[in-house]
């Protein structure tokens, strides 16, 4: 999935609100973890991840997050990563992106 600069900045503005849902820790990326951050993403549509750990390898961490989710990666501050999944389900969704 990507995602335009404008639609960007909509979702990075939509998430100053947001406390993370998931917490990243020693033991990476797990299958559970995966399916947890696949569930918040379809209920929430837009999902904060914090690394507690293994914050030297987040980027790989994330991408492979946004390849196991097919969600799009909004922004990385710090050790907080910012993920956008659009619900398939037009009725269930939270956000509508600007084009």
């Amino acid at each position: 999935m990507t995602i335009t600069n404008n639609q960007r900045s909509f979702l990075r503005k939509r998430a100053n609100a947001l406390k993370p849902f998931v917490m990243i820790g020693k033991n990476g990326l797990t299958s559970t973890l995966i399916q947890v951050i696949d569930k918040t993403l379809e209920i929430h549509e837009l999902v904060k991840l914090r690394f507690q750990d293994l914050q030297d390898k987040k980027e790989a961490i994330t991408q492979e997050i946004c390849d196991l989710t097919a969600a799009a990666q909004v922004d990385i501050i710090g050790n907080v990563v910012l993920l956008y999944r659009q619900n398939p389900d037009p009725s269930k969704r939270s956000l509508v992106l600007p084009e």
